[in-house]
């Protein structure tokens, strides 16, 4: 590593400056030597480590450009500042001396002060490259040391720079392809590949702070490695990250248990699989069950709290887990938030479920974790280990596709493998790798649901309900909402579908046919993303919607977790100037206290109350009580499922502000639905026995 002393190279004679003058270009604790040998002075740049040089050119005949291409020819002197001060008579020479590679040139007379400043403006630039280089150096030596293979990515352009180290790791021949992210991912294994660009996705739009990943890898032989990726990007500018740089560890031969937890890593659970395989091999009586554990909801944990309280969270899990088995079964932790177990199952083969039902129970009671308590539930996978099954890959397959399927059914379940899921899974997998190009593809479709207001009749906002159009077919949100949540596509998607709902009501609004109000759905993922804020008022911005004519609808479960950092994110959009509506109250946790302690603007009642409006007195009295407990809160209040006359008769008799539902509209796509508001307006007379609403 070079240090610059704080000596500057003066070359050449004073005849175009004094002694003084030249004294004036330095800074208070710098000094010059001179050197009138034009040849001498070029052995001195490249051997010492000037702050700066400065070359007095006042003759045609004085090598200024040999020297300036001898000295930029030295590999360690290419950023050595050199300053020309020039006779006016050679500033015909002026580029070739740029060429040559002069920092800059200045000619007679010359404006002291400002070469001055350019001088010392150059030395701080060069004081802090030499800080970053000698960083980097430091951080290569070390990345050498431990054979961590290193990659910078730039995200613009699409190129990635691979280490040596990284080839070695992989021990790939020079020629073997390596410099692009087509190259880095088709090696990575099958199984993990759609993982690690979730988890890629996730960290480049900014929610999660740093890229973390253990996944599969192919080295050079065919055989699969286990490595650890880490990295993180660069500080997201216009809404996107620029650069991702980070490394990979090779962990085939590291620790093999958790330093948190305390528990081992799949190296060593597999070796206790394997030998478990093998024993049902020898005797067809012995039999285990092997479960695979994921933490429900971990995602959003994350987000909400912050590492340090889930690191916490982890290791309280795992105390719970080791709670439910016997001496003799083995506890593993896979990474992330995933952990399997290995139970024998002796006498009684239902053994496996038993002890994931032990989990379930355990999990009951909130973790009490530094004044916080924390709720979480387990979705849990069960394969049965016996002497038919020999893979020990097919059998974690086998488990995590149970704990899959577990978790599609909704939080703290648990199912027992069966061939039968993996058609399911093909189709899940098929889906959501349609579902990934539907974006680039323009498959999506935005949907608009009108609101009526009932004081006054007229048309007063609409929801913006997203649609799927695959292969010639429309595919239910029901369907692919909960993939794109699970793969985290919820996140582009959603953005996209704020997008065009402020566009589209921009654009009404352009046309005459507005104001109105347009809500949009956000995800549980979505409002736990640290850019959320910044992603509205963006596309505020971008579309020239007044943030006024935005509503955010939130289910409770938001609420749930974190309650500071949702008020935080209540506020925020507040002050942007958006409405904040709660959706589907009733149906979820239903706390009171939500109308007390969260700033929001309207309350849905969900579709399950109104259905039976005219049948069960029970369904009357809620919505009732509900709308006049919101009104006293200062909350408007919409109806959702109003599919009939009567519904709406006995909503108005309420005071329900608005309603949305069949009997006024179906969801419509946006020409239809700018007809339908134009009919709506051009209508005078009323046609629903006078109720004063213009249908």
């Amino acid at each position: 590593m070079f240090q610059a002393t704080k000596t500057l190279l003066q070359v050449g004679d004073i005849e175009l400056i004094s002694s003084k003058q030249l004294e004036e270009l330095l800074t208070p604790g710098y000094h010059f030597e001179c050197q009138h040998d034009w040849e001498m002075a070029t052995l001195l740049m490249g051997s010492r480590n000037y702050m700066a040089a400065v070359l007095i050119w006042d003759k045609p005949e004085q090598p200024l450009i040999g020297t300036l291409q001898q000295v930029r020819s030295e590999k360690m002197r290419q950023d050595l500042p050199i300053f020309v001060l020039a006779a006016e008579a050679l500033r015909d020479q002026a580029v070739a001396a740029l060429q040559a590679g002069a920092s800059d040139i200045f000619f007679a007379p010359f404006d002291f002060s400002f070469v001055r400043a350019k001088l010392c403006l150059a030395m701080e630039s060069r004081i802090q490259f030499e800080g970053v280089r000698d960083d980097m150096e430091r951080y290569l030596l070390a990345a050498r040391g431990t054979n961590d293979g290193l990659f910078d990515w730039d995200l613009d352009a699409g190129r990635i720079y691979f280490s040596e180290e990284w080839r070695s790791l992989l021990r790939l021949a020079p020629e073997d392809p390596l410099r692009s992210q087509e190259d880095w991912f088709e090696r990575v294994h099958p199984d993990d590949r759609d993982a690690l660009r979730s988890k890629l996705a996730l960290h480049l739009e900014g929610v999660t702070e740093t890229l973390e990943y253990q996944y599969r890898i192919r080295a050079a032989g065919g055989e699969y490695i286990w490595v650890l990726c880490r990295g993180c990007a660069s500080e997201r500018k216009e809404g996107r990250s620029r650069r991702l740089a980070g490394m990979i560890t090779d962990l085939t031969n590291r620790s093999i248990h958790d330093t948190r937890t305390g528990l081992p890593f799949r190296g060593f659970f597999m070796e206790r699989l394997s030998q478990a395989v093998t024993r049902t091999q020898f005797n067809q009586q012995v039999r285990y069950s092997l479960l695979y554990i994921d933490i429900d909801r971990f995602k959003v944990l994350s987000e909400g709290f912050g590492y340090s309280i889930v690191d916490k969270v982890l290791v309280a899990f795992a105390k719970r887990l080791e709670h439910c088995l016997r001496d003799g079964d083995t506890l593993a932790f896979l990474g992330g938030d995933s952990f399997v177990v290995l139970v024998e199952d002796y006498d009684d083969a239902a053994h496996g479920r038993a002890v994931a039902n032990q989990i379930h129970l355990q999990l009951i009671a909130p973790f009490h974790l530094e004044e916080t308590d924390v709720f979480t539930k387990a979705s849990i996978g069960i394969a049965a280990v016996h002497g038919e099954t020999h893979n020990t890959e097919e059998l974690l397959r086998r488990a995590q596709t149970a704990m899959k399927y577990a978790r599609r059914l909704g939080s703290g379940h648990s199912e027992l493998y069966s061939a039968e899921m993996d058609g399911l899974s093909r189709q899940m997998l098929e889906l959501e790798i349609k579902l990934r190009s539907a974006l680039d593809r323009n498959e999506f479709r935005v949907f608009f649901q009108p609101q009526l207001g009932l004081e006054t009749g007229r048309i007063t906002g609409m929801e913006a309900l997203i649609r799927w159009q695959c292969d010639g077919q429309m595919v239910s949100p029901a369907e692919f909402i909960p993939v794109a949540e699970e793969t985290d596509l919820i996140l582009p998607i959603g953005e996209w579908v704020l997008r065009e709902a402020c566009l589209f009501n921009k654009q009404l609004m352009e046309k005459g046919l507005g104001p109105l109000r347009v809500s949009v759905n956000l995800s549980e993922r979505q409002f736990k993303a640290r850019n959320l804020v910044n992603t509205v008022e963006f596309i505020l911005n971008e579309t020239g919607l007044p943030a006024e004519y935005l509503e955010l609808e939130l289910t409770e479960s938001i609420f749930v977790e974190d309650p500071e950092q949702t008020s935080k994110t209540l506020e925020a959009f507040g002050r942007l100037g958006c409405k904040v509506a709660l959706d589907d109250f009733g149906t979820g946790y239903s706390s009171l206290s939500y109308l007390k302690k969260f700033p929001l603007d309207t309350l849905k009642i969900d579709r399950a109350f109104v259905m039976d409006l005219t049948s069960d007195s029970r369904d009357a009295a809620l919505c009732s009580t509900i709308i006049s407990l919101a009104h006293q809160f200062n909350m408007d209040v919409i109806a959702e499922g109003v599919e009939s006359r009567e519904h709406l008769i006995i909503l108005r008799a309420f005071q329900c502000d608005e309603i949305q539902g069949y009997h006024f509209s179906k969801p419509l796509p946006p020409d239809q639905f700018e007809a339908f508001v134009r009919r709506h307006l051009n209508q005078t007379e009323t046609t629903l026995d006078g109720l004063g609403f213009s249908f």
